[in-house]
């Protein structure tokens, strides 16, 4: 009998296909494990802080977690022998906190006002450590820094006036107010010596801008309060 050799390569390959496809039945793939879920990281311990002024072995025990490394008391807080024990028995840290950085007073606030401008005067103002204002007459500059005292926008206002005497006479008028007209270094050391001064006149004519800080300098210095006896 003779065989077909095309019709050998047609069943051949009929059979290849079918059993490339796959059928009803055939096994679907598996799909991967979901990989376990972890278990969350512990918290790091912290210390735990007691605010009361005596500490107990009451108090640790009441309020210090079993997961804490460490107590933190107040400064000046009293540990009793106690407490102590619980804490060496627990083997925890106690340590008080850091004192308090003194408060230190904040830096004299000084209005300038310039009636009389001249060239140390405008170099002075290059340094930007005052705040300025210009003015036409010594009667505006009186009545500015009687303003500014009473409101409190300022701790002491220095006036550059030729009628150095006018402006401090005519801002005297205010009770807030306690001005003086000076005429030198010495002459200011020797007013601070017996007054209060928060108003300073000075004629800036002739003087250099070092004379000029040196007297506003020392006029901001402060001073111990004087007592009414005094």
């Amino acid at each position: 009998m003779t065989v077909d050799s095309s019709l050998v390569d047609r069943i051949v390959h009929g059979v290849l296909q079918q059993l490339r496809t796959p059928g009803p039945f055939a096994a679907k793939p598996v799909p991967p494990a979901a990989a376990p879920l972890s278990a969350p990281a512990p918290r790091p311990a912290a210390d735990c802080r007691i605010g009361q002024p005596v500490i107990t072995a009451r108090l640790i025990e009441e309020l210090v977690p079993k997961t804490a490394t460490g107590v933190v008391v107040a400064q000046r807080a009293v540990v009793t022998p106690a407490a102590l024990d619980v804490v060496r028995a627990r083997k925890l840290t106690i340590r008080r906190e850091a004192a308090a950085a003194p408060e230190t007073s904040p830096p004299a606030r000084t209005l300038t006002v310039i009636v009389r401008n001249t060239p140390a005067v405008e170099r002075l103002g290059r340094q930007n450590r005052w705040r300025r204002e210009l003015l036409g007459c010594p009667d505006d500059a009186a009545a500015l820094a009687i303003s500014t005292l009473s409101r409190g926008d300022a701790d002491r206002v220095v006036i550059f006036a030729a009628q150095s005497h006018r402006a401090a006479c005519l801002a005297n008028r205010n009770s807030a107010v306690k001005a003086a007209a000076i005429a030198s270094f010495d002459d200011l050391r020797s007013v601070l010596e017996q007054l209060r001064v928060n108003v300073l006149c000075v004629d800036p004519t002739g003087r250099t801008d070092f004379e000029l800080t040196r007297i506003i300098d020392l006029f901001e210095k402060p001073r111990p309060v004087r007592s009414k006896a005094e």
